[in-house]
């Protein structure tokens, strides 16, 4: 009976350990940095790779579940036809946890402007103004992106 109320005393009294907030969020805030470099670096492999396996992506009315292939082809063929001027938060980012840190949204308010140029090498600039709710997953340590939700202007 002793060797009871002890195992219960320990297991009972032992509180798991809270996630590190701020950590996971100055995390969030990186891997938002990446993005931006990697839309000006044109890095189409690690846009996809960024991704959950399960990954969903609203856009335009649609609800998709695209493989890594599809999303590095469809990152390529864009990178291909623009340039960026801009690709910059509006407001900082808003980011929420669930409860264990194992998932997270976060919220984006953005300017993009693209350079882009028509058969005749006429240069145009496009800027639109998104809103975006990006759902993280944290996966055997990692952050990566499950799915987004986009809207703009």
């Amino acid at each position: 009976m002793k060797k009871i109320i002890l195992l219960v005393l320990i297991y009972g009294c032992h509180s798991p350990t809270k996630p590190d907030l701020e950590k996971e969020k100055q995390e969030l805030i990186k891997l938002d940095e990446q993005a931006r470099e990697n839309h000006f670096s044109k890095n189409a492999k690690a846009m996809a790779e960024g991704f959950s396996p399960d990954f969903i992506s609203i856009n335009r009315g649609s609800v998709s579940k695209p493989t890594t292939d599809e999303s590095f082809q469809r990152f390529d063929n864009y990178f291909k036809r623009v340039e960026f001027v801009k690709w910059d938060n509006n407001k900082p980012p808003i980011i929420r946890f669930s409860d264990d840190a194992s998932i997270a949204y976060v919220t984006v308010d953005k300017t993009v402007i693209l350079k882009t140029h028509d058969q005749n090498q006429h240069e145009t600039l496009d800027t639109t103004y998104f809103a975006w709710l990006s759902v993280f997953k944290k996966i055997n340590g990692k952050w990566v992106l499950d799915c987004i939700s986009s809207t703009n202007k």
